[in-house]
Order: C-alpha cells, then sequence, then structure tokens
C-alpha cells in the first residue's frame, strides 16, 4: 500500500528467492540488494561503474511483469511506495533437498 516498505532482511533458510511485479506504480520503491561480500564473491553483482556507493549495492525499479530472482541470503529490501496506489508482487523462497 502507499508508504508501505520492507527493511533489509535475507531468507537464510532458503536457497533462492523469487518476486513476480504484478502492479507497479510510478514511484512505487526499488528492490535494493546490499551485497555483503563485494570484494570475494565470486557471483558478483552486474554493476557498471565501480563507485562507492553502487559498489555495495544494486537496485531494480520494477515494472509489472517482471521476474526477479536471486540467491536468498543476499540482503534485500524494498524503498518506500511513494505512490497513491499499491504496490502488487507475489514472492517466494525455495528450497532445494
Amino acid at each position: 500500500d502507499p508508504g508501505d516498505y520492507q527493511e533489509y532482511h535475507m531468507h537464510s533458510n532458503s536457497h533462492f528467492s523469487v518476486v513476480y511485479y504484478v502492479n507497479t506504480p510510478e514511484n512505487c520503491g526499488n528492490i535494493v540488494f546490499k551485497n555483503h561480500n563485494a570484494d570475494k564473491d565470486m557471483f558478483q553483482l552486474p554493476i557498471k561503474d565501480y563507485k562507492l556507493p553502487s559498489f555495495t549495492s544494486f537496485f531494480i525499479t520494477p515494472k509489472a511483469g517482471d521476474l526477479v530472482i536471486f540467491r536468498s541470503n543476499l540482503l534485500h529490501m524494498v524503498e518506500k511506495n511513494k505512490s497513491n496506489e499499491s504496490r502488487v508482487s507475489i514472492a517466494m523462497n525455495f528450497v532445494f533437498n
């Protein structure tokens, strides 16, 4: 809903997480990933310009129909929804046995 957000968190009991965006009004908030091992991780985030702030975080501005898949132990958050409409997304976590 308008004004909603989600602070940094991770899903430590899962392997992969998925977010599917159903409704994304303008200014509804980016999903932001924080790379906790940017200088040592063999699967680094796709950063084009290595400035200090972007070296440790990466954001995606979601569009309706987007599907975002990421490692569940990657810290992530959702910025505040500054629109007057609800942002609608479906999130899932997967565990492989």
